[in-house]
């Protein structure tokens, strides 16, 4: 899987399958279609990275969150949400990408998929992905929260009114969110018995606070987790989560030899790209370099923040192979 969470590395090519012969096993070449190829192959400028896809890998993961309950599945459909699914549209909605691959020299690149260059219309040819992408943005809502017994789990964040009929449950959130990591929800009508509410906190946030009524919560808020907070609501009792937003250096696997010696921005949950309309007179992308202590205007996460810096970087980044 990519960074950011697209899937599908390549639209048609051979692979390397072991199969069992009696008593020994082989590899075989065997033609695939929108697979993978061998690990830590993951190309970024013939990456097909099919919009459907990215769609099917949130849906899966849905059902792993719902099935296990486990933050890490969250994870992935947020990282999939914002930076594979909705980047495959275009601002004004019209239009949506079949292809998405991660590095674009302009139109005199060829895509092994063989696919446009165009932006696509919705039309009788290409019917999948318009209309996956258009029925998993209404649905959006609906992977938001998850209920069992007297607690209601938030996967997701995003203002909303939300009424939890099983719960007896009503209440408003408040937020900014994926721009900013501070979250508030204000209760409107509760059951007359505890009810546990059961917080997300990202894996890339490394610091999270809760607040119930203003006053601070001593919970655990482990990153990759959900912090558990179980009380007696009542009408009026407003509950803030703040996660620590850090614009953050990040380097793949070594053993990816076409990222080696890159690195992505990202910042929450968000990836960043460089485009074209970023750089200013005729410069060419590859030789472009990035210290690790730049800073960040406003115009890319709404506020100034600084990359970590050089030793947190390489502390971060650097990990041990394994066989």
């Amino acid at each position: 899987m990519y960074i950011t969470g697209g899937v599908s590395p390549v639209h048609k090519g051979p692979v390397t399958r072991s199969f069992v012969e009696g008593e020994r096993q082989v590899c075989r070449w065997e033609p695939i279609h929108e697979g993978i190829t061998t690990p830590y192959d993951l190309p970024n400028h013939n990456a097909y990275n099919e919009t459907c896809g990215m769609v099917g890998n949130m849906m899966w993961n849905w059902r792993m969150l719902q099935a296990t309950g486990d933050a890490r599945y969250a994870e992935i459909m947020e990282l999939s949400w914002y930076n594979s699914i909705l980047s495959g549209v275009e601002l004004d909605g019209a239009q949506w990408s079949y292809t998405n691959p991660l590095r674009w020299h302009g139109k005199e690149h060829e895509l092994w998929s063989h696919d446009y260059h165009e932006r696509h219309v919705p039309g009788l040819r290409h019917i999948c992905c318009p209309t996956n992408v258009l029925r998993h943005v209404a649905a959006y809502q609906c992977y938001l929260f998850s209920t069992s017994e007297d607690t209601l789990w938030l996967h997701h964040y995003a203002n909303c009114d939300a009424t939890l009929k099983t719960l007896g449950l009503k209440f408003k959130e408040t937020t900014n969110y994926p721009w900013d990591g501070k979250i508030q929800l204000t209760i409107q009508d509760a059951p007359d018995r505890a009810l546990a509410l059961k917080l997300r906190i990202p894996g890339w946030a490394n610091k999270a606070s809760i607040q119930v009524n203003g006053k601070s919560m001593s919970l655990a808020t482990k990153s990759g987790s959900y912090a558990k907070v179980a009380r007696e609501w009542k009408a009026g009792d407003t509950i803030e989560l703040n996660l620590e937003m850090k614009t953050r250096l990040l380097a793949g696997h070594p053993r990816t030899e076409q990222i080696r010696n890159q690195v992505a921005v990202k910042r929450g949950p968000v990836v960043y790209c460089l485009e074209s309309n970023d750089v200013k007179g005729d410069v060419a992308f590859e030789p472009i370099a990035m210290d690790a202590d730049a800073k960040f205007g406003p115009e890319l996460s709404r506020s100034t923040f600084s990359l970590a810096n050089a030793s947190d970087f390489q502390r971060s980044s650097m990990r041990s192979l394994k066989n």
